[in-house]
């Protein structure tokens, strides 16, 4: 999801685009170029780099619930090919800057203090919290050491069009196709999260590429924090609007979920300019669409 509408932006940036990925696309991307492969294989990535001068790596091989089914294999899938990758780009003058994609949603763990700021500590409470903020840690001490150019993006909760519904991450989407198939939904607890719109996360993960300060790291989000239920109840007017209904079956909380997580952006737009545009109710309206349209034509489960 991220991946396509970040393309979409740098071209806008009048940037020419390679996208090495496992699988090539559904459909057409003009103005696109497609790489297949694998990104932890060498000579694959190596042909992809010598073609370059700027990188955004958004390769993951593992997300946050199946992190802690397998947290052997998320660390070995994700932190060896980062490692990999910042190695070879150490030393190629051309690459001027790369930016590492990590998680302003896992990374820091349970919150002193809200809005969270960068230089806030981390102590994450999941595996996938923790790769990220090894590649994280690795990619600094390559910055001290050899001068990699390197910048971290730290996201928020992302959702919009483009999210697969019921891929055990994203509440949003899969509350929206809950909603139209008329199962019910199960909420663990009431956590509090910041939910940034994907075209916005787009623009910001562009504007660190462009205006970001090479060793630093920057939050990506809404600045605003809602609950779970804030945004059910949200989406259950949505849904009646629709025709549909959102039922809920609430459930205890969950050991690894973090009570509240908020970022704090005032960094990124004081030294990129960059600020959210999209409201949340724009925001679901353009999911929601999305979300009919995915499964009038997919058999999603």
């Amino acid at each position: 999801m991220i991946g396509g509408r970040l393309a979409r932006r740098l071209l806008e940036l009048d940037r020419r685009v390679i996208v090495l990925d496992c699988k090539a696309p559904a459909g057409p991307a003009e103005g696109i170029e497609y790489v297949v492969g694998n990104y932890a294989d060498e000579s694959t990535i190596s042909g992809v780099i010598e073609r370059c001068d700027e990188i955004v790596d958004l390769a993951y091989a593992s997300q946050p619930q199946s992190s802690f089914e397998d947290p052997l294999s998320d660390l070995n899938q994700n932190v060896a090919p980062a490692v990999a990758l910042f190695r070879r780009v150490i030393g190629i003058r051309r690459i001027r800057r790369i930016v590492f994609v990590s998680s302003g949603g896992t990374v820091y763990g349970p919150a002193q203090s809200m809005p969270i700021r960068e230089d806030a500590g981390t102590a994450p409470i999941s595996p996938y919290g923790i790769t990220k903020l090894t590649i994280e840690k690795y990619a600094f001490m390559f910055h001290r050491t050899h001068d990699l150019p390197v910048i971290v993006a730290r996201p928020a909760n992302a959702y919009g069009p483009g999210q697969r519904p019921f891929r055990g991450q994203g509440l949003i989407a899969t509350a929206i196709g809950c909603a139209l198939r008329r199962e019910r939904l199960p909420v663990y607890g009431n956590t509090v999260r910041d939910y940034v719109f994907i075209d916005d996360l787009a623009a910001g993960i562009a504007a660190v590429l462009v205006g970001g300060r090479c060793g630093e790291a920057y939050n990506i989000g809404s600045g605003t924090g809602l609950s779970s239920l804030e945004v059910i109840n949200r989406l259950q007017l949505l849904a009646n609007r629709n025709g549909a209904a959102l039922e809920v079956d609430q459930l205890p909380g969950r050991r690894f979920d973090v009570p509240a997580n908020v970022l704090d952006i005032s960094k990124v737009s004081a030294e990129t300019g960059w600020r959210p545009r999209t409201n949340l109710d724009a925001g679901l309206d353009l999911t929601w669409s999305d979300i009919v349209d995915q499964l009038a034509t997919h058999n999603l489960r």
